[in-house]
């Protein structure tokens, strides 16, 4: 996958606007942008890069990871 200076540029800005949010605040609130449109980013394109970044986390981020597309799907 290649992830562009305008991929980062986002994932960037939403590390700044969850900073100080609680897990389950962050989840739902990237849900909430994906599901809207808001994020910018296809539904699509949030899953190709969630298959990427998958194989470097840990088991408790997975699960958090897995929260997230339950809540995107």
């Amino acid at each position: 996958m290649n992830i562009s200076g305008q991929d980062l540029e986002k994932m960037e800005e939403m590390a700044r606007i969850m900073r100080g949010k609680s897990e389950d605040e962050v989840v739902e609130t990237l849900a909430a942008l994906v599901n809207s449109g808001e994020l910018g980013m296809s539904k699509e394109r949030v899953f190709e890069m969630i298959r990427t970044i998958e194989p470097m986390l840990n088991s408790s981020q997975k699960r958090t990871l897995a929260k997230l597309l339950k809540m995107i799907r």
